[in-house]
């Protein structure tokens, strides 16, 4: 987008992000996600919005953006630096960074687990050259 079509709230947004010696590709995301946060909101200056407002914003990207929580992340940033940089909000938008549910190991009986660990056993051994195994 040029500079002549931004307004100047976003012109101010812009000069705060290069005072902070932020990278431009940095710069044109935060732009990018606050353009379609305020547009959403029907171009209400984001003094008037709240956590709620930005809640449903997030919340729209992952319902009906279907977006993944990276991108979330990178949206939920430039909001954060919106409300913490460029307004001075109190508020913690939102809370905490969005992740991916834990994966967590699969468990396993310990019956199972020593039988796999015989046939282990017995691969080796006959790989050894041994003639006998259990199985």
């Amino acid at each position: 987008m040029s500079n002549q079509s931004k307004s100047a709230f976003l012109k101010s947004v812009c000069r705060l992000i290069r005072a902070k010696h932020l990278s431009r590709r940095t710069e044109k995301a935060y732009i990018g996600w606050i353009q379609r946060y305020l547009l959403f909101h029907d171009k209400r200056h984001p003094k008037d919005l709240g956590a709620e407002e930005v809640q449903a914003f997030l919340k729209h990207l992952a319902v009906d953006g279907n977006v993944a929580a990276s991108t979330q992340n990178q949206a939920s940033a430039a909001l954060v630096f919106l409300y913490h940089q460029q307004i001075n909000g109190e508020e913690n938008f939102p809370p905490h960074p969005l992740r991916r549910g834990r994966r967590y190991p699969k468990i396993q009986d310990g019956e199972y687990r020593l039988a796999k660990s015989d046939r282990c056993l017995c691969q080796r051994r006959l790989a050894r050259g041994f003639q006998s195994c259990r199985y």
